[in-house]
């Protein structure tokens, strides 16, 4: 996922340089502004929503969400008051993947920027949600706007493919404790792949899972929603 800053003749990638990064914050003061004003007033989305995963060899755990229409209807008119608003679009990359691109724009000044999210799922019905889950997750990368502990990818694991495998640093990568025991836990029937997609919107290996990242995947697995 990548996080662009743009103007109308100026595009430029947030991380190439600290001073990109500096420029680009200036070309778009306005769009910052607007910004800082609307999130004073953004709310913090309950999750009103549940779901549940299936593990293999029976039982289930349940996930409560903040709902995409939830998320949008109580953003958009904050954002509408200081001038800004959310829009999405699709293309493809240059190896075919479908990529959905979030942009927040402010019209008056002409400043948006943007964020991309790579569309995992083999199936029509796959893709679909993680579209859903995607602009939902730019929406709060945008934004800023919490979800209240989101934790729902809603998107079916058969025939989901896996994000492009990665290593964590090594200061970040969870520790040999955590995967013990989620290897414990796969063993005892959880579909923990399940439970990645869900709480962290992707299925990760061994060395691609950070701490935080099995830090949550544990709690949404050992402490479920009441």
């Amino acid at each position: 996922m990548t996080t662009t800053d743009h103007t109308p003749a100026t595009t430029r990638t947030t991380g190439e340089t600290m001073n990109d990064r500096i420029a680009a914050i200036t070309r778009n003061a306005e769009l910052y502004k607007a910004l800082l004003k609307a999130k004073q007033n953004l709310p913090v989305i309950a999750k009103t929503k549940t779901a549940n995963i299936q593990h293999n060899g029976g039982g289930s755990h349940r996930y409560s969400y903040a709902d995409l229409a939830d998320v949008d209807s109580q953003a958009t008119p904050v954002l509408a008051d200081e001038g800004l608003l959310v829009d999405f679009e699709m293309h493809k990359s240059d190896d075919g993947t479908q990529i959905l691109t979030g942009m927040l724009i402010h019209p008056e000044s002409g400043g948006f920027k943007t964020s991309e999210w790579e569309v995992t799922g083999r199936i029509p019905q796959d893709q679909g949600s993680s579209i859903t889950y995607g602009r939902r997750y730019l929406i709060g990368i945008l934004t800023g706007i919490i979800t209240d502990d989101d934790t729902d990818g809603r998107q079916s694991q058969p025939g989901a493919r896996p994000a492009p495998k990665r290593q964590a640093p090594a200061a970040d990568r969870a520790t040999q404790k955590q995967l013990g025991r989620l290897q414990e836990l796969a063993r005892g029937g959880v579909r923990v792949s399940d439970v990645m997609q869900q709480v962290i919107g992707r299925v990760a290996a061994p060395g691609d899972l950070t701490e935080k990242e099995a830090v949550e995947v544990l709690q949404a697995i050992e402490q479920p929603a009441a």
